[in-house]
């Protein structure tokens, strides 16, 4: 038994048929919301590449998903739902593959995130030195000072960089086993209601032989009772 067989139900509770409308209306309130985003940044002059790029695919994925809430919702077609699970496996492809590039380059920039942290501030001010009697032993007392606080700083940017690496990993790895249960149901819902019609297609058939059949033998039973009265 594969995944598509084992998943009866969407998040363990909602049937299947109820999970995909969630999901399909979850999906299209998300690319709805990125296309708006995205059409606002191009508006206040951010063109660049990756936002038409981006704009372009959400776009699409509207569309895909607009379309997926109708099947899913009026028609319920086999054929329909198949080509939407499909669309859908598509969508969740560039979901991962997207995920993992943000996971890679945000640890690829780490000294820089680190530098950057370090450089931005963050230092504790120091506290004036009244001794006039000692300047000599004031000025190294600052020295020393201002490379332990330079010191707390790097420590505390290590902290804070590890601290979203990891906050930004579990999130989207979430995103990944979360988009790829949603492709799973709506896949077993496809394949359910594939099942479903054959299975009515295959009774029809068989209700439609048993007619015939019966209606032949009445038939021939009547042919041949005709044949003995003449006889």
């Amino acid at each position: 038994m594969n995944l598509i067989d084992k998943t009866t139900k969407c998040c363990c509770c909602v049937p299947l048929r109820g999970g995909v409308i969630s999901i399909t209306i979850l999906s299209l309130g998300w690319v709805a919301y990125s296309v708006a985003f995205d059409i606002v940044s191009l508006v206040s002059g951010s063109n660049t590449v990756g936002l038409i790029i981006d704009l372009v695919l959400s776009s699409l994925f509207l569309l895909i998903f607009i379309f997926g809430f109708i099947i899913s919702c009026f028609t319920k077609d086999a054929k329909l739902l198949r080509i939407y699970a499909i669309l859908y496996d598509a969508f969740v492809a560039i979901i991962i593959f997207n995920s993992i590039t943000n996971i890679i380059a945000f640890f690829a920039s780490k000294n820089t995130s680190v530098n950057n942290c370090i450089n931005g501030g963050g230092q504790s001010n120091e506290s004036p030195i009244n001794n006039s009697n000692n300047l000599n032993n004031s000025n190294n007392s600052n020295n020393s000072n201002n490379s332990n606080n330079s010191n707390n700083s790097a420590s505390e940017c290590e902290k804070q960089y590890w601290l979203i690496a990891a906050t930004l990993t579990v999130f989207y790895l979430l995103i990944i086993i979360l988009v790829i249960h949603f492709a799973l149901v709506i896949t077993a819902y496809a394949a359910n209601r594939k099942a479903k019609e054959m299975k009515a297609a295959l009774v029809h058939e068989i209700t439609e032989s048993d007619v015939s059949s019966a209606h032949g033998t009445s038939t021939h039973g009547t042919s041949t009772h005709g044949f003995a009265g003449k006889s």
